[in-house]
């Protein structure tokens, strides 16, 4: 049994991965359209929701690719040390994906309203996306180096 704990690690790592990721990116896209609808009646509000889905849904295409590359690196040299720090790198960005998209869906929501009072408000809205984003390509990366270092 010891001998194969390994093969089970990786894999319940990349399910938590994939499923938080996809919690926090539907959630926030669901968040972002269900708000946007309020103001359907102003085109310039669908543009900048069609932007804000665009980067929500960047969370889960991130989740996918570290999933890919630890599925990968499962094979007959794969130990229990290699599991744990890749149960690690996709508990990491899975929690951040999490936060993240439920994060850009809160952003949209609270944004939509105040870009129709004041459309200069736009920018600001893009920042605020931006930094988000900023914090998930970050948790990318570490967790690309945490999953190739060991």
């Amino acid at each position: 049994m010891n001998e194969i704990i390994q093969y089970l690690i990786g894999p319940i790592g990349i399910s938590f991965l994939l499923s938080l990721s996809a919690y926090g990116s539907c959630d926030g896209m669901a968040n972002c359209g269900a708000s946007s609808t309020l103001y359907s009646d102003k085109p310039m509000i669908v543009t900048h929701s069609y932007v804000s889905m665009i980067m929500v849904s960047t969370v889960f295409f991130y989740a996918f690719i570290i999933g890919i590359i630890v599925m990968n690196k499962i094979d007959n040299n794969y130990t229990f040390i290699k599991s744990i720090w890749d149960l690690i790198a996709c508990l990491l960005f899975g929690c951040i994906g999490l936060v993240g998209g439920k994060s850009m869906g809160l952003v949209s929501k609270l944004c939509f309203r105040r870009i129709v009072q004041k459309p200069e408000f736009f920018i600001s809205f893009l920042f605020s996306l931006a930094s988000l984003e900023v914090t998930l390509i970050l948790a990318f990366l570490i967790s690309l180096l945490i999953i190739y270092k060991h």
